[in-house]
């Protein structure tokens, strides 16, 4: 491959074959500025691209289930902080991968008991991952290469619905949540988060390799199975808002207080009680096999479309009324009836760039100039973590640096970046465990 680190080289090959078999007037001429601007030039506009046909790479899909990991990556990451002390303070990330990979294969030839039983868990910790990956992938169905080339490039993530309904939680959830304090006590105070979450998965572990304590699974499991039934209830009464819709009410943020059971109910819209007299509808519609976010979306459908449809105003008028009614049912259950909006509060609410570019408007230019320059030694001289991405680049840009002496600085993280692409997943993960 043809690149700007071979340019030397390239040159002193030339010459050399010109003044063996040339003259040393052909060598001199070859050596001219001119000359050597535009082979400099040619051989620019050859590694760019080289760069664009290896960038080139098939789009990954990011709904995608996470990767199976390994044993030997679950055992590094578990052994990162233990390699890192065995070495120098200022050691690399490729230096304690590098120590990892020993320790690795020491603790696979080792005949030690307890040598083996590390290795054991590690291996049926990867086993437990690969059954959940296996598991994601049924319901997984890969986009055609059309959808992803569509996907690329888009703008910002959707957000995501405050009113959803809150995810299912797992066996090993529930248990975290009941042992936690007893582990944070097991640490001590001087202890991390990630040394807490460690003790709880090996207790967990622990409890599903014992037969004894087979009760004590069963009753994470049967906790498990109950909020999975809660969620798939949440799930077919949720709406999903459609896109522009503004009738959606923000979920205010919980403050931590338990809700009475004796409250009054909280007040329906017209869209839910469209949606308990169509629901069974909609089920006959979808059909046996259908799922229950089918039957929502198909709910949303025929919502939108009674909204947009003026012969059918009579209808979407009693479910107006309906909402009303529940409303001042509501007021008088709790007595409070809810303030009218203010004209100001009635406006559309400004975004962050227009908030932003008001306050710059009314700054006068020391002032801006000042706050700039606050941020920036804010940014520089803040204790924040390091990525995996910012690692890497910092471990590689002295090299790429030197074997690309005339690349710039922005061409050359240009190149780390290609680079980092290029690395898969478990390459990049070990960067990002290496972060500190």
């Amino acid at each position: 491959m043809t690149s700007i680190a071979h340019s030397k080289n390239i040159n002193k090959f030339i010459t050399d074959f010109l003044s063996e078999h040339g003259s040393d007037e052909l060598a001199e001429m070859w050596n001219e500025d001119d000359n050597m601007k535009a082979f400099m030039s040619l051989l620019v506009k050859a590694a760019n691209a080289v760069k664009r046909s290896s960038s080139d790479k098939k789009i990954k899909d990011p709904l995608k289930p996470k990767g199976k990991k390994s044993a030997y990556i679950i055992f590094c990451t578990k052994k990162r902080e233990e390699a890192k002390k065995l070495l120098n303070p200022d050691a690399k990330a490729t230096e304690v991968t590098s120590k990892l990979g020993q320790m690795w294969n020491e603790l696979k030839n080792s005949k030690k008991t307890a040598d083996k039983k590390v290795l054991q868990l590690c291996e049926q910790e990867a086993a437990d991952d690969k059954a959940r990956y296996d598991e994601d992938m049924k319901d997984y169905v890969p986009p055609s290469e059309d959808e992803l080339i569509a996907s690329k490039g888009k703008g910002s993530k959707k957000k995501s619905d405050p009113n959803a309904p809150k995810g299912k939680k797992s066996a090993c959830i529930f248990f975290c949540a009941e042992h936690r304090d007893a582990a944070k006590t097991e640490i001590g105070t001087e202890g991390k988060a990630t040394d807490v979450t460690k003790l709880l998965a090996t207790w967990w572990n622990e409890l599903k390799a014992d037969d004894d304590r087979s009760d004590e699974l069963e009753k994470y499991n049967k906790m498990a199975a109950d909020d999975k039934v809660r969620h798939d209830q949440e799930t077919q009464e949720y709406a999903p808002p459609s896109d522009g819709d503004e009738t959606v009410v923000t979920k205010k943020k919980s403050s931590g207080k338990k809700s009475d059971p004796n409250a009054p109910k909280g007040k329906k819209s017209a869209y839910i009680f469209f949606c308990s007299d169509n629901r069974d509808a909609a089920k006959t519609e979808i059909g046996k096999d259908g799922k229950a976010t089918d039957v929502t979306k198909l709910l949303a459908t025929w919502w939108n479309e009674l909204k947009t449809d003026e012969d059918r105003s009579d209808e979407l008028e009693k479910y107006n009324k309906m909402a009303a009614d529940d409303k001042l049912r509501y007021e008088q259950e709790t007595g409070v009836v809810a303030a009218p909006q203010s004209d100001e509060e009635n406006l559309p609410k400004k975004s962050k760039a227009q908030i932003v570019e008001d306050k710059s408007d009314e700054e006068p230019e020391h002032k801006k100039d000042k706050s700039k320059k606050g941020k920036s030694e804010d940014k520089s001289q803040s204790g924040k973590k390091t990525n995996g991405y910012t690692q890497f680049c910092s471990s590689n840009r002295a090299s790429v640096k030197e074997d690309n002496p005339e690349m710039s600085a922005t061409e050359i993280t240009k190149e780390l970046a290609r680079q980092w692409k290029e690395l898969d997943e478990d390459e990049q993960n070990e960067w990002k465990e290496a972060t500190v």
